[in-house]
């Protein structure tokens, strides 16, 4: 169990609820698996100096969401997700539970793409240079193939400009270590990919949410919010943003540059989705490319087994992000950008983008057949909805109730960095299921929880 309470002291809002939630978030990132044993209350009010009132409130906040039980006499566990209901997706499915929380593409083995990949791992590689130190940014041909695989989506970057990591949560700790010191403030979305909140917790970063609209962060907001807290980065994520999938427009990004140019801010820019988009939006480190940190990663195009990342990243700050990266993980693995690079040269990277922009396009049409547009916060080529469940079920309810039914999705309030102004919404990652039936069958259930309320759906309140 690699799990650290201890990112719990970083977050907003009541002491108890920030314990739950970084449990909850943990339980999401698979940190915490089921079957796994919690700390007693006595331990792990020790560990983070609290009262043990206060652990009692968290374990009982927990054990309302459904993500953990008791034993008398053993402790508190993570809880195996149940799908037993004779109406539930499992028995529907022949499956026990369709896990619609993580952001990653279903694959199938019939799926031609990864055929295609099956194939270059049979090809020739020179095993003994891969498996000997890289350079800590990357090898000089693995960066020059990075940099021509960007150019497709209107970045100018140099070669000299990328440094590969192990994934984009990788750069994303790589740009955090580089650009903050502890106890820096980072700015971000007031809704925010929690891969960020967790990793500012862990390096001991604040991280304060921005008000957003339907296009993102709004530009006098975080002007303000510049003002006010003094912060010199911002993490964003401009294209189909996760978890709300707001896009910035071009004159909206231009707003949001101007302001980070005038307040001397460094830009964190966290493309991973920009390849769904048929019309590629300019990128922010177009506009400011002396003062953006920009990444992505091929992961959401592969799966989530391809760990391969990258930053492109101002001259200023390649020395900092070389030291961070060798203080992680000495340097990327060269077989994974090998295999990568390979799949780009040889077209099947493009291939595989492109049946992840129709598999996305596919899913969220079936979705609108079955979501109320009212409810329904999405983009036709996202992997995700954002769906509001409305004033009676609150997020962490209606995530855990519809655990019980079958169906995985991510409560709210682990996007939230305002605990005062916390939507009542989940995220549905439509990209995860098998196929049309399965997403169908999760959908209805879903929609049954918010025709029928908390009452009749089962939640506790």
């Amino acid at each position: 169990m690699t799990f650290s309470i201890t990112h719990a002291l970083h977050l907003p809002g009541p002491r108890y609820l920030a314990i739950a939630d970084t449990v909850q978030r943990a339980i999401n990132l698979s940190e915490l698996l089921p079957g796994d044993r919690l700390p007693t209350h006595r331990e792990m009010a020790q560990q983070l100096n609290v009262d043990v009132g206060t652990i009692t409130r968290a374990y009982a906040e927990l054990k309302r969401r459904g993500l953990i039980a008791g034993e008398v006499g053993r402790g508190s566990f993570i809880r195996h997700p149940k799908a037993e209901a004779p109406d539930t997706l499992g028995t529907a499915m022949g499956e026990r539970f369709i896990d619609l929380s993580h952001n990653f593409p279903s694959s199938s083995p019939q799926n031609p793409e990864l055929r295609d990949m099956a194939e270059a791992l049979r090809g020739q590689f020179d095993l003994p240079s891969l498996m000997s130190f890289q350079a800590d940014v990357g090898h000089a041909l693995h960066r020059a193939e990075i940099a021509r695989w960007l150019a497709g989506f209107g970045m100018d970057a140099a070669p000299a400009d990328i440094v590969l990591t192990a994934g984009a949560q990788h750069a994303l700790l790589l740009a955090l270590q580089a650009t903050t010191e502890a106890g820096d403030i980072v700015l971000a979305e007031r809704h925010t990919y929690y891969g960020a909140i967790s990793a500012c917790s862990m390096l001991g970063r604040t991280i304060e949410g921005v008000d957003t609209d339907d296009q993102g962060l709004l530009p006098q907001a975080l002007d303000a919010a510049c003002r006010r807290t003094g912060s010199k980065v911002l993490y964003c994520m401009p294209t189909l943003q996760n978890p709300t999938t707001a896009t910035m427009s071009r004159d909206r990004r231009e707003a949001i540059v101007q302001v980070c140019k005038k307040h001397d801010v460094t830009i964190i820019e966290d493309d991973v989705y920009a390849f769904l988009l048929t019309e590629p939006l300019p990128t922010l480190w177009s506009y400011l490319p002396k003062q953006t940190l920009y990444i992505s990663s091929l992961s959401k195009i592969v799966g989530p087994g391809l760990r391969v990342g990258f930053v492109a990243t101002p001259r200023q700050w390649q020395g900092r992000i070389g030291a961070a990266l060798r203080s992680t993980t000495l340097m990327a693995p060269a077989l994974m950008v090998e295999l990568s690079t390979r799949l780009m040269r040889d077209g099947v990277m493009a291939r595989m983008a492109s049946a992840r922009r129709e598999q996305a396009r596919d899913r969220q049409r079936w979705a609108r057949a079955i979501l109320p547009p009212e409810r329904a916060v999405t983009h036709p080529e996202a992997f995700h909805i954002w769906l509001k469940t409305g004033p009676s079920w609150s997020s962490t309810d209606f995530a855990a109730v519809a655990r019980e039914r079958g169906v995985g999705v991510a409560a709210g309030n682990l996007f939230s960095l305002d605990p005062a102004r916390r939507e009542n919404a989940v995220r549905i990652c439509v990209s995860a299921a098998s196929d049309q039936a399965a997403l169908t069958t999760a959908l209805g259930t879903l929609m049954e929880l918010l025709t029928d309320g908390p009452l009749l759906g089962g939640a506790l309140v």
